[in-house]
Order: C-alpha cells, then structure tokens, then sequence
C-alpha cells in the first residue's frame, strides 16, 4: 500500500515533469517566432561572431593581412572568406545552431525551477 503510493507519486512526477518540458519547449519556439527583431539581431550577431572566429583559425594569414592597415575594401575581405559553398553551408548551419541553443538553453532554466 505505502509502496504502491510512493510509485504513483513517483510516475506523477515524471508525468508533471514531462508536460512541462513540452509546454517550455512550445513557449520557447514560439517565442522566437513572436519577437522576430530580436531573434534576427541576436541570430546575426552570433552567427557573425562564429564566422569572424572560424575566418580567423583557418585563415590567419589573410586576416593578419587585413589588420596590418591601409584602407580595407569589399574585394579584400571576400577573399578572405571561404569559397561560397562552404560560407553558405556554414550560415545555415550556424543559424540552426543559434536558434536551437537559445531555445535549449531557456528550457533548461525553466527545468531548473519547480
């Protein structure tokens, strides 16, 4: 009888907990979808900063060329960049991945609070 109740309390539990994470993930993908200003700018911003940083490991040679002065065009930083294909590639990827850690990582701090 007492076990029977801790095992129904148990399952509850898991049961409440369960909805909630689906609850907090709908929450939390809609809530992209209804601030499309901010998920634009915070998407851009990270999606940039990934890019500066994968530019400047696989091509620090180009980018210590560019910081060395003179007047920096559009033509000198397009060859920088990897070949169109992989910068394409490389977007969607990051954009993706942007998007799904903000939502991950709201739902986790939602799972966190009881």
């Amino acid at each position: 009888m007492i076990g029977g109740r801790l095992l129904d309390s148990f399952v509850r539990s898991q049961t409440q907990d369960t909805r909630r994470f689906g609850r907090s993930v709908r929450q939390h993908t809609l809530d992209l979808v209804r601030h499309p200003v901010r998920t634009a700018v915070q998407t851009a911003v990270m999606t940039g900063l990934f890019l500066f940083l994968f530019v400047l490991v696989t091509n620090p040679e180009g980018m210590a060329t560019l910081a060395a002065g003179g007047p920096i065009g559009v033509g000198d930083v397009l060859a920088v960049l990897p070949n169109p294909f992989v910068l394409a590639a490389l977007v969607v990827g990051l954009v993706v991945l942007v998007l799904a850690a903000t939502v991950s990582a709201d739902v986790s701090n939602d799972m966190r609070y009881r």
